[in-house]
């Protein structure tokens, strides 16, 4: 990421996890583990964290995002010392600028795609400058028939016919079907699933405000009982089921959760539907620019 508001460099996947891999089969009793390369004016750097002090919380005992900020601050400070933390200022802000240099950062991981309009930019520039912290909308990415290949071609029907025999392929409209994808993805017939709202960049989808509906009370604890995340208990080993087998309303009780929230795709992204943010917090797509209600404001309405 360049300075201030300059252009996002493009760095190709392999060279980050080609660190994370050498870094992981180091010497396990190897204290320092800091790599870094350069890719045009850019430096990639794998830093490791000095103290579990650093990413130890009250509620998690590893919690990287913490362990990020403190080494930032410290670096920026000035108070990292390679003798005292393994690390040093040039492990966390590079060497071709000194920490009097770096004014913004941007904190993410690797799965999360950074998607803004352009034109806002010197809006963000004008908000960070007042000390305002920007926090994205974490849209969670959902299976969604709407993703699937498309239907092969009549030659290509004939060319496959045997491996689709095999398979039990079926074709709806131009969406190609296959067993592999047996109840593991939402159904592009059946409402709400089916109105996916396109969003472009003259679109805004205005958060909800606090509350997640996908996660509340009546759906039991808020980690869902099936195991890894709350939106996914419709999909997976356990509820492995044929939605050519299913009826509508089967269909929306097995994705029950995902009911309070619109499905929507960025036309100007990668093409993927999204529904709920990651921990169940919701927006609503609108043409119309999003209004701030403020704390006191909500009162006065309420």
């Amino acid at each position: 990421w360049k300075h201030a508001l300059g252009a996002l460099e493009l760095i190709p996947s392999k060279i980050p996890f080609s660190l994370l891999e050498n870094a992981n089969s180091d010497d396990t009793n190897t204290t320092t583990k800091t790599l870094s390369m350069r890719v045009g004016p850019t430096e990639i750097a794998y830093v490791q964290i000095p103290s579990q002090s650093w990413v130890k919380t009250n509620a998690y005992n590893i919690n990287m995002p913490r362990g990020a900020l403190l080494g930032m601050q410290a670096a920026i400070q000035g108070n990292l010392t390679q003798s005292m933390h393994n690390t040093s200022v040039e492990d966390w802000l590079g060497t071709t600028h000194d920490r009097s240099y770096w004014k913004y950062f941007y904190l993410t991981e690797p799965d999360t795609i950074l998607h803004t309009k352009n034109h806002l930019l010197p809006l963000i520039r004008d908000g960070l400058e007042e000390g305002i912290m920007y926090m994205p909308h974490r849209l969670q990415p959902l299976p969604h028939e709407y993703n699937l290949p498309p239907a092969p071609t009549a030659k290509q029907d004939e060319n496959n016919k045997q491996q689709q025999q095999q398979e039990h392929n079926v074709s709806r409209g131009n969406k190609y079907i296959s067993k592999r994808y047996k109840g593991r993805y939402l159904p592009g017939d059946i409402h709400p699933f089916s109105n996916i709202t396109f969003l472009d960049q003259d679109d805004h989808c205005c958060d909800a405000g606090k509350g997640w509906p996908g996660r509340s009370k009546e759906f039991g604890i808020k980690q869902a009982p099936c195991g890894n995340w709350w939106w996914g208990c419709g999909f997976g080993d356990k509820n492995n089921y044929d939605i050519q087998q299913l009826n509508a309303s089967e269909i929306r009780e097995n994705h029950k959760r995902l009911l309070p929230y619109p499905m929507m795709s960025l036309k100007s992204g990668t093409g993927i539907v999204f529904g709920p943010a990651e921990q169940g917090r919701r927006c609503f797509p609108s043409k119309e620019p999003c209004t701030i209600v403020t704390s006191l404001e909500k009162e006065e309405l309420e």
